[in-house]
């Protein structure tokens, strides 16, 4: 199996847009992790984490996302140009997709003993997953493909304030979907300031010697979204979580961002290596982490493994695992796309 190392980089690759992605996929394996440890008394404490490791996580990935797609289609405007960009964006997301469903789908009917019916049904909301229906699996392959389809409206505008504006009307149909028909996942909402964020960066290179004001903005949307979150009824916490985390998750990834861009030089060269290939099959992470894990999980336990040794086995055993399957994966998924566009 070939790995990437820093030769194979091109001049224009952004070094620092790998270790945010790589970071993103960690943290969601991490975040993950509380279905499958069993840690007694620190599981609570866990769970509680995994709320904003998710969130920080997920942050990281939608800024790339936006980043990286205006960075590589600075504006789109003939219907071929359309065209091409739509189709190389579902390839992109679709071929592994279908994988992880099967693999899903196989896992719930075998494992977990679902009934045929319910998983077939599953697997075909889950195909148009972009629609955000009640019980489809994929909620980010749904998100970031609608982000993909407003972004060439996006790039109609050049500055900033009407980016933002245009941004806003886009946004208002996607509104009346997901309030009325109940369609559109609730996420989409929460991480699309941080997709448009990431291409505002893009397009705009913002300086690093910003990254100090940053961070006090950060840390003070963040303080007050906080002492709001804790003083508010337990019953209104869950509808004021959603606006908490859409307003800190941009300011959180643009720091990341411009940390990366600036210390990234001093990450030893094999740590670097290990950062790329993991950025690399990063979508096949997101995937396939779970069922990888469960499959673990369950075959530790019935051969007895508890306690702390269930702890370590899992990790010990899953975390290459999930790499080198997920990288696997992922070259046979680029192998078949760069066929398929050569044709």
């Amino acid at each position: 199996m070939r790995y990437i190392t820093n030769m194979h980089l091109k001049g224009n690759h952004l070094i620092e847009l790998d270790i945010l992605r790589a970071s993103a996929a960690c943290l969601i394996v991490i975040c993950h992790l509380q279905y499958y440890t069993k840690l007694g008394s620190y599981q609570s404490t866990l769970e509680f984490a995994s709320g904003f490791i998710a969130l920080s996580g997920l942050s990281l990935f939608f800024f790339v996302s936006g980043f990286v797609i205006e960075k590589n289609y600075r504006k789109i405007t003939l219907s071929d140009e359309l065209y091409l960009f739509y189709k190389k964006r579902i390839f992109r997301l679709y071929p592994l997709f279908i994988i992880a469903l099967i693999a899903w789908s196989i896992h719930a009917h075998l494992i977990k003993g679902s009934p045929l019916n319910d998983i077939i049904y599953k697997f075909a909301i889950s195909m148009v997953t972009f629609l955000g229906i009640d019980g489809s699996y994929g909620w980010f392959v749904g998100v970031i493909l609608i982000y993909y389809f407003i972004f060439p409206l996006i790039t109609i505008q050049e500055c900033v304030p009407r980016i933002l504006f245009l941004s806003l009307i886009i946004l208002i149909p996607f509104a009346v979907l997901h309030y009325w028909l109940n369609l559109i996942w609730a996420n989409f909402f929460i991480f699309y300031s941080t997709f448009i964020f990431g291409i505002i960066v893009s397009k705009y290179n913002i300086p690093t010697k910003y990254r100090v004001r940053i961070l006090l903005f950060f840390l003070i949307i963040s303080i007050i979204g906080l002492i709001f979150y804790f003083h508010s009824p337990l019953l209104k916490r869950s509808l004021i979580l959603p606006w908490i985390s859409a307003a800190i998750s941009p300011f959180g990834a643009l720091l990341a961002y411009l940390m990366a861009r600036e210390y990234y030089r001093i990450i030893p060269a094999n740590c670097l290596v290990i950062l790329l290939n993991i950025s690399f099959c990063s979508y096949a992470i997101y995937l396939f982490h779970g069922v990888i894990l469960s499959l673990i999980s369950i075959n530790l336990i019935r051969i007895n493994v508890s306690g702390m040794y269930y702890n370590i086995l899992l990790l010990s055993i899953g975390m290459p695992t999930i790499f080198f399957i997920c990288n696997a994966l992922q070259r046979c998924e680029q192998s078949l796309i760069n066929k398929i566009e050569n044709k």
